[in-house]
Formats: structure tokens, sequence, C-alpha cells
């Protein structure tokens, strides 16, 4: 379980971060528990009896800046522990805050990729194992065990996941944007239009891989002095 603070001024703001990284969370399942403060005053506060793995910081608060809050954490708390993502529509100055050791700098208006991005890089940070990938369509959520996916492939304005048991899951989005996910559990991009499990290669061709299921898919041009690099080390 992860500990999250989102501490900025603007209640829209945090609740979109909030909304975000509960959306993030679930997508890959991670359990978060997540606390709001709307100055930087509160969360230093709750910070002297409460911990935090993480803190969504906005540089401009209203009467305490989020440069000072970070200088107060890192100085005067002796807190190295916590792990900083600065929030701001400003970006003049930036490498300055880097002073007290963020692990990332989002600039406002935040996306909802954005945020995902950034808890990819959370995940890796504090080496937390992804048992799970879960995927929506038609307003229904599906939890898919990432051991058992065999391949994703791309069609059109969607991403077709086929299992070891031969089941068929779609949800939109791309194959690129499923990669910054799935490269964490290191699978293989052999095309721009397929995503594999290695742990479910049954044969590697310089030209092609058999997948569990007898399924044959091609490796791209492109691509194939690199898969075969990657082949090498993980066969």
């Amino acid at each position: 379980m992860l500990r999250i603070a989102v501490c900025d001024d603007e209640n829209v703001i945090c609740s979109q971060v909030e909304r975000y990284l509960n959306d993030s969370a679930e997508k890959f399942g991670i359990g978060i528990e997540t606390d709001v403060f709307y100055s930087g005053e509160k969360f230093l506060d709750s910070l002297k009896s409460e911990s935090y793995d993480i803190i969504f910081l906005d540089l401009v608060l209203k009467e305490i800046s989020g440069q000072e809050v970070s200088r107060i954490i890192r100085e005067e708390m002796h807190n190295e522990a916590i792990q900083i993502i600065y929030i701001s529509g400003i970006t003049e100055h930036a490498y300055e805050l880097f002073e007290y050791d963020p692990i990332l700098f989002l600039k406002k208006p935040l996306t909802n990729m954005e945020i995902e991005k950034a808890f990819l890089k959370i995940i890796k940070k504090f080496n937390l194992t992804l048992d799970t990938y879960t995927i929506r369509m038609n307003g229904i959520s599906t939890q898919i065990r990432i051991k058992d996916i065999v391949y994703l492939e791309s069609e059109k304005r969607k991403v077709k996941i086929v299992t070891v048991n031969n089941e068929t899951f779609y949800f939109y989005g791309t194959i690129k944007e499923s990669y910054d996910f799935f490269k964490k559990c290191d699978f293989l991009m052999i095309h721009n239009s397929y995503l594999i499990n290695p742990l479910h290669i049954r044969q590697a061709k310089y030209e092609y891989v058999i997948m569990a299921g007898n399924v044959k898919l091609s490796i791209a041009q492109s691509k194939r002095t690199e898969i075969k690099n990657a082949f090498m080390k993980i066969l």
C-alpha cells in the first residue's frame, strides 16, 4: 500500500490528481491511500505524525511555497524518504528545485496520461511487483494476470489481449501506449502491431516467433537484430 499526499490550493487540481491516481492504481493493481492538503502548512503539520511515500506538490501555494515546503522536508525534518513530484504551470528556474531531489516535474494542465506515466515511475522507484493489468471496456473493468498474457495486438483503435487460456480481451488504446507499462514486465515489442510476453515463446526465428497456442507473429525487419539480442538474454 502506497501512501500518497496531494498538496495544491486548488480544489479542482487536487480532485483531478486524486482521480487520475485512483485510475492508475486500479489499472496496475497497486493499492494506494491518498490524502489531500490545500496548503503547505497543513501538509507539514500532518507530516509530524504521518508518513507518506510520495507527495504531488504544487509549487505556487498561497502562503508557503512548494519550494519552501521541500526545503523544510529535507533540511529541517531530515526526511529523505518521501518522494517529491512537483506540479506547476511555471517551469522557469525549475532546475533550482532539484536541490531537494524530486523524482519528477509535471507541468499543468495535467492529463490522465501524465499521471499514469508518473505512476509507472513510482512503481519502478519502489520496486513494486506488477501482478495484474486492469482494462476497461464498455464501462466494465477486468483484471488480467500479467503472467497469463501471451501477446497484445493492435486492431485499429483497440488493443487485443490474448491469454494462455485462449481468452481474448479488448480495450481502447495503442500498442505504443501499452508498451510504456509492459516494458516494466519485460514484454518485447516485435512489431508496431505486436507486444509479446517472452514467457510464452515456443519457438523463435529471425523473422517470426511461435507463441503459446501455436500463434505465429512476424518480427518487423527494423527490429530483428534488437529482438535477436533480447532473445539471447532471456531464452
